[in-house]
């Protein structure tokens, strides 16, 4: 923990997730201006958000980075924007006045399963209870590795009881208790008695067994036996070898037969390489050396699960985990993949997905700011950071300076830039800057309309790597004069240009290997506003997050929700909303920043990637959207007298390849090099991001909730580490 005997001033770079949590937590207590002078951020551009930020476009449309979703185990992150709504105290009546009126459950979940050669949908709904994320609730386990193996074997008993509706021959799952009976007799060994009713147990008998027998043993995995984890393994792999047996012929012919029986298959590797790696004392993180399907491969998962397997495809989906935005080089670390996989299926609380009614910028980031604000948190917008300048003087080194680009200048300095605007009752951040508050905005905005004329896109956009821009002023920020402490918030991919001198300080290596192992990856975007509402598109079902579909775009979400939020005339009025999000292949390292013609040919790409989707693969999807095998273009709202392509100009999309935008992966053998918070190797210099070590270490807001708690507790010393949910997990 810091020195906390006199008042400091905390500098802030980046205002994403994690900074502005650490923000929330440092001013959580009212009295924290005694230990602090001050907090200030310093952001990039016009808007607040990072890869989470969102703007409003034309008719007051929502305007994405991507497909954002927060899951039920978000633990940390709910109990922030919980915190963060009722300090906001909005009147009953406002729009989004409360968090369960910003956040809704979204429990239908889809894959697209590719089987036969053909494209088939799967999708459950998840179910639901009236637990709350972020809340203490006496129904709440301990999350362990050994309630995670329980949990599975619970979910294989689900999973063949579906299987036998599925079949209509399945066994009667009742019919375990007689062979548990036995079980519990000689659970110290494998007696004869055992082992005769083993061989002639039915498949149901033996799955009910293990359960029984799991719920048996002791919650701490450390009292368990060699006996009796033998005895566990046993009962489950003859049940494994009579259904491989059984079902593997009928799961080439019925895709209701092959899905639950991969199911099956992954849960028992999974359990295998639990038991046989030691992860039930040992945690996750002992495989993350592996690659999560190089690792179920080792324990025996079918080569024809791991190369078919929709709900894999659908994990690496998530997580966009394709080495350079590759999709035939899946990379997702086993450990931190096995550690995903439990907490969202086995800890949500209330819904598996809660779903925005809004986007990101005006649910989250705009109510943190203005609370932020109201505390005495200070926002310097319109400063791009270039240099942390090391100190070179005696043993301990620390930033002595920071190096800021100063991109505008504001009208009225006193009053400061006010960066929300009102889209019907609601505080939202704009997707551009607010000109008429800025001495250079009319220039600006003429050379950013020209460029968008001339070039396709906006070169002179304030928040791209590549803009042409020229910055107004240079300000330098000196140790003891304008800060005591340094908390570095921007994402991994900007640090070769902003920290170079970190780099390539020798006495410290790891600041090094951190930028060179932990990778990132570009990611693309878009979205359509439509005429006609899905039921006459052709998608029968309920809203839908659905994701393992075709390239390029192998997520899509049902926005629907998100029209009654947007300001369209009434002529105009979309009936639906669509969005799609994917990896992007991924130049290492980016273009250097005089390479301005690189927007344009990313964008361009994601376009004809867009382009290239409705055409080909919407069809699967909303079979009416199609006729006569060509897109119905004059479905797309805002296309004017345009018509066929031309009226997709009209809709949104986007190259997220801007370095301190880039996803942040979980590649294998990468969580190493990632550094805690308090670990840079320089005294006053705090991390924070989805990037760092976090305790869950993969590219998500609930990751980045956890690092900015953890940077608050080591300046501050609260929260509590042990009220971190997660942190510490197995």
């Amino acid at each position: 923990m810091a020195d906390c005997g006199k008042r400091k001033k905390i500098v802030i770079l980046g205002g994403g997730m994690a900074a502005l949590t650490m923000a929330f937590e440092l001013t959580n207590a009212k009295d924290w201006q005694d230990r602090f002078e001050s907090i200030t951020v310093y952001q990039l551009g016009w808007r607040l958000g990072g890869k989470g930020a969102s703007g409003r476009g034309p008719h007051g449309r929502i305007e994405e980075h991507g497909l954002h979703l927060w899951l039920g185990f978000y633990e940390n992150a709910f109990r922030v924007i919980r915190q963060c709504y009722a300090e906001l105290n909005r009147p009953p009546d406002a729009p989004l006045a409360r968090w369960d009126c910003a956040f809704k459950k979204a429990s239908f979940v889809g894959l697209a399963d590719r089987y036969a050669h053909d494209w088939k949908l799967w999708t459950v709904n998840f179910p639901e209870d009236n637990r709350i994320p972020g809340t203490p609730d006496p129904r709440d386990p301990e999350l362990t590795v050994w309630y995670y193996v329980k949990r599975a074997i619970a979910l294989m008993v689900r999973v063949l009881e579906s299987l036998g509706a599925s079949t209509g021959n399945g066994e009667k799952l009742e019919q375990g208790h007689s062979l548990w009976e036995t079980v519990r007799r000689d659970v110290a060994h494998l007696a004869t008695e055992v082992e005769a009713n083993i061989k002639g147990a039915a498949k149901s008998e033996l799955l009910v067994a293990a359960l029984e027998l799991a719920e048996y043993m002791d919650n701490d995995a450390a009292k368990h036996t060699p006996d009796h984890h033998d005895l566990l393994l046993r009962l489950l792999e003859e049940f494994g070898g009579r259904l491989r047996k059984d079902l593997k012929q009928q799961a080439e012919q019925d895709v209701a037969v092959w899905r639950l029986w991969s199911l099956l298959e992954l849960c028992m590797a999974n359990i295998r390489g639990v038991f046989a790696d030691g992860l039930l004392t040992g945690g996750f993180s002992k495989i993350d050396r592996y690659d999560y399907q190089a690792w179920l491969k080792r324990h025996h998962a079918p080569d024809e699960v791991l190369e078919q397997s929709a709900f894999l495809r659908g994990i690496y989906d998530l997580v966009f985990a394709y080495r350079g935005g590759d999709a035939t080089q899946p990379a997702f670390a086993a450990g931190q993949a096995l550690r995903s996989i439990c907490r969202i299926f086995f800890s949500y609380k209330g819904a598996i997905f809660w779903k925005m009614q809004a986007g990101m910028g005006d649910v989250v980031f705009a109510p943190l700011y203005l609370v932020l604000k109201r505390r005495g948190v200070q926002f310097r917008f319109f400063h791009r950071v270039k240099n942390l300048r090391l100190s070179t003087a005696g043993e301990k080194k620390s930033i002595t300076a920071i190096e800021l680009a100063r991109q505008l200048n504001l009208i009225d300095e006193k009053q400061g830039y006010q960066p929300l605007i009102d889209v019907k009752g609601l505080p939202c951040w704009p997707a551009e800057p607010l000109y008429e508050q800025l001495r250079e905005g009319q220039q600006l905005y003429e050379k950013s309309r020209q460029s968008e004329q001339t070039d396709g896109y906006n070169l002179y956009n304030l928040e791209s790597f590549w803009t042409k821009w020229q910055e107004v002023g240079e300000c330098t920020l000196r140790a003891g004069e304008d800060f005591d402490c340094v908390v570095l918030g921007i994402s991994l991919g900007s640090l070769p240009a902003i920290s170079q001198e970190l780099i390539a300080d020798k006495d410290n290596p790891k600041w090094k290997l951190m930028v060179e192992k932990v990778e990132t990856v570009q990611t693309q975007a878009f979205q359509v506003w439509l005429s006609e509402d899905m039921e006459n598109l052709g998608w029968t079902l309920p809203p839908i997050d659905l994701s393992a579909y075709v390239e390029p775009f192998d997520t899509w979400a049902d926005m629907r929700q998100l029209i009654e939020r947007e300001a369209w005339p009434a002529d105009q009025q979309p009936k639906s909303i669509a969005y799609f999000c994917n990896v992007m292949q991924t130049p290492q390292p980016p273009p250097p920043l005089e390479d301005h013609h690189f927007p344009i040919l990313a964008g361009d790409r994601v376009k004809a990637n867009a382009l290239t989707f409705l055409l080909q693969h919407i069809g699967t999807l909303w079979p009416r959207a199609v006729h006569q095998d060509d897109f119905r273009w004059e479905l797309l709202v805002g296309g004017g007298d345009a018509t066929g392509e031309k009226r997709f100009d009209s809709q949104f999309w986007r190259a997220n390849i801007d370095p301190s935008e880039r996803y942040v992966q979980s590649v294998p053998c990468s969580a190493q090099y990632r550094l805690k918070t308090d670990e840079t190797g320089y005294d006053n210099l705090y991390i924070v991001g989805d990037w760092i070590d976090c305790g869950f270490n993969v590219g998500c807001i609930e990751a980045a909730v956890m690092a900015g708690m953890e940077a608050a507790h080591a300046i501050s010393g609260s929260p509590k580490l042990e009220h971190i949910i997660g942190y510490g997990h197995p």
